[in-house]
């Protein structure tokens, strides 16, 4: 990653912000997107804090359900940086709701953080992007085994698998590679109240028998943009320590 220019959306906490802090360590200079500013700016002071480097590191304030303010950011990453080597879409909302209580306000919430954020930066990113460049999009194990109450969070995840492969297919011609991963149990903000409460159960079918960690599935994520993954694209990986690899 040395030299490399990584954008990570959603990078200010979770998931994304240990795949910012891996890149970070790396060599790699980073951009954090998010919609909250001092979240942001939390990200970047602490993943400073924690690698002494001379890299970049910077975050912009970005809704990535609009494709102009995503449009508007990578003209400034441009003027600022002048290449985008690697972009990690690690957005995305967890909620539940029975389908007797789905309303489109419900709906519209779960297309805008865990869908359409994947498809405008596969629409706007390439004309930014140099030749060689990665794209992975952050899927989720429930994309493959959906939960009770949790209908829409795994049609839009399943939405996300397959809409990788078609990018990859089309931006192969701008030799642009694009992947996904689908984390399985994996203790972060958004998942650790549930975790707690459900761990014994939530244990049982992981082969592992152990939560997943941020660094676990930055480390894949790393990989995937790396020259080692070069005549990879199109590909999920399932990142979940062995969940229903075998029946119980």
């Amino acid at each position: 990653m040395d030299k490399k220019l990584t954008i990570v959306a959603g990078g200010n906490s979770g998931i994304g912000l240990e795949i910012a802090r891996a890149f970070y360590m790396n060599g790699s200079d980073i951009v954090i997107l998010g919609r909250n500013n001092a979240r942001n700016n939390k990200a970047v002071k602490s993943i400073k804090r924690s690698q002494n480097s001379e890299r970049k590191i910077f975050s912009y304030v970005c809704d990535m359900s609009s494709e102009s303010k995503i449009s508007e950011t990578f003209l400034k990453i441009k003027k600022n940086f002048g290449r985008v080597d690697n972009f990690i879409n690690s957005v995305g909302l967890w909620r539940l709701c029975p389908i007797s209580e789905i309303s489109k306000e419900f709906l519209k919430k779960l297309h805008d953080n865990n869908f359409l954020p994947i498809i405008l930066v596969c629409k706007v990113a390439p004309d930014f992007m140099k030749k060689g460049s990665s794209i992975v999009n952050l899927s989720s194990f429930a994309a493959i085994m959906p939960m009770s109450e949790g209908s829409i969070y795994a049609a839009y995840k399943a939405a996300v698998i397959n809409f990788t492969k078609s990018a990859a297919d089309e931006l192969a011609q701008k030799n642009i590679r694009v992947n996904c991963i689908t984390p399985g149990v994996v203790d972060t903000p958004m998942t650790s109240d549930n975790i707690k409460k459900n761990k014994s159960t939530l244990l049982k079918p992981i082969s592992l028998k152990s939560i997943g960690t941020p660094q676990q599935v930055a480390g894949t994520v790393k990989f995937l943009c790396s020259e080692d993954a070069s005549y990879i694209t199109g590909e999920n990986i399932v990142i979940s320590g062995g969940k229903y690899i075998v029946q119980k």
